[in-house]
């Protein structure tokens, strides 16, 4: 049982830290940072100010607090949890007036968890914060103009989209940088019409597909396969710049990276027209014996997606493969989350390939159940897999029967690279 007394201490002790660190004189408080760092680009050493920006807030002694224990702790902190509008104003004054990069890569995205449009948060996205935002995504080294995207999804996800830090942001496309390109394309998710995959009113989808067009041929594989994703995410059959994308997709099929590959394979489906499927059905057959687990498993899922029923020939022959269908699109979280590629199907390749049999076979005479992947673990993934194989064998005479597959080509566009042999 825990004493009265130690659980007393440990509810007064932080307040008394607050107390000695506003105490601090503010050369205590503050570890000495260079006005100037060095950051490595992918081919060159640039120097980077780290400027500080005006804002209006007042530092009333509660937000000065907050500010000294940001600064202390030099940007290895917590994000606070449930922030209050002081918590609010702390971010957005060390964001604005720090010196050490990790402390103000860390208070932006302090703010993008801490600020809100709505206001439900610690305070309402207003002049300062967007003064803040703008400043950090246009200058200053890497580590911090990438936490600058955090907070800029809030003014991206506005509607209408705020047009200063969107201009900022497909700026940002062009960097020196690769980790600045993919976090950038990355974010031009959050614009709402950007997002959703369908038709919309005005320009803003086409514009800022123009824009990120480039970027699958970027030399980076990471930014190529971001690029594919997001592009993957908002596309649909009547997209702008469909030619232009699908003869990039065609190309990047035969990547030598996995990450490209898989990416590739799922824009090319959901840009291809239904009477035009041929080549994409054949590419993603070819995929099904890829060496990687993630472009096998997005091919086999794909392919049940398209509803031809006489793949399952094909799936079939994966429901012995136990390869991880999940992908690393960037390691670590240094400069922001790890991201990682994946099917919804499942995390192993023959459990995509089960669900892609019972999905085509859904509300036929004969169908195979579909079970939710997370239930499909041990003894019951077994069992799950023997049925599977027991009712293939009891149907494959009535299923469709399929063409041979032409011989392999590897299609060329743009700069994109084909698969080392």
């Amino acid at each position: 049982m825990k004493s009265p007394l130690a659980t007393g201490w440990r509810r007064v002790l932080p307040g008394l830290g607050l107390i000695v660190l506003s105490a601090l004189p503010a050369s205590a408080q503050t570890a000495p940072s260079p006005q100037t760092v060095t950051t490595t680009t992918d081919g060159a050493k640039v120097s980077t100010a780290l400027t500080p920006v005006k804002i209006g807030v007042k530092m009333t002694p509660a937000v000065q607090v907050r500010v000294n224990l940001l600064n202390t702790q030099g940007g290895g902190g917590p994000i606070v949890r449930r922030p209050n509008r002081d918590d609010a104003l702390a971010y957005l004054a060390a964001a604005a007036q720090g010196q050490n990069p990790k402390v103000v890569a860390h208070a932006l995205k302090g703010m993008a968890r801490s600020w809100s449009l709505k206001g439900e948060a610690g305070a309402r996205v207003n002049k300062d914060f967007i003064k803040v935002v703008r400043a950090r995504l246009q200058s200053g080294p890497k580590r911090v103009r990438v936490a600058a995207f955090e907070p800029a999804r809030l003014l991206l996800a506005q509607r209408p989209v705020h047009k200063g830090v969107l201009t900022d942001v497909m700026a940002s496309l062009k960097a020196s940088n690769s980790t600045i390109r993919f976090f950038a394309v990355r974010s031009l998710f959050n614009v709402g019409d950007f997002q959703i995959p369908k038709a919309r009113k005005g320009a803003l989808k086409g514009k800022i597909i123009q824009a990120v067009l480039p970027l699958l041929d970027d030399p980076k594989a990471s930014v190529v396969a971001a690029t594919a994703d997001v592009l993957a995410r908002v596309g649909f059959d009547a997209m702008p710049h469909r030619k232009k994308i699908i003869g990039k997709a065609k190309a990047l099929v035969n990547h030598e990276k996995a990450k490209v590959r898989g990416t590739a394979l799922h824009l090319w489906s959901v840009l291809a027209k239904k009477k035009a499927r041929g080549p994409l059905v054949d590419a993603l057959r070819r995929a099904l014996a890829d060496g990687h687990g993630y472009v096998r498993g997005t091919a086999a899922e794909v392919l049940a997606n398209l509803g031809k029923l006489a793949v399952i020939h094909d799936l079939v022959t994966l429901l012995d493969d136990a390869g991880k269908t999940t992908l690393k699109l960037k390691k670590g979280q240094k400069y922001g989350p790890r991201l990682v590629l994946g099917t919804r199907s499942g995390k192993q390749v023959r459990v995509v390939a089960m669900q892609g049999i019972a999905t085509l076979t859904k509300g036929k005479r004969a169908s195979l159940p579909l079970t939710h992947p997370g239930a499909l673990k041990g003894p019951k993934l077994n069992k799950a897999l023997q049925r599977a194989r027991v009712f293939y064998e009891a149907e494959k005479k009535r299923l469709p029967r399929l063409t041979p597959l032409a011989t392999a080509t590897v299609e060329k566009t743009g700069s994109a690279t084909p698969a080392k042999q």
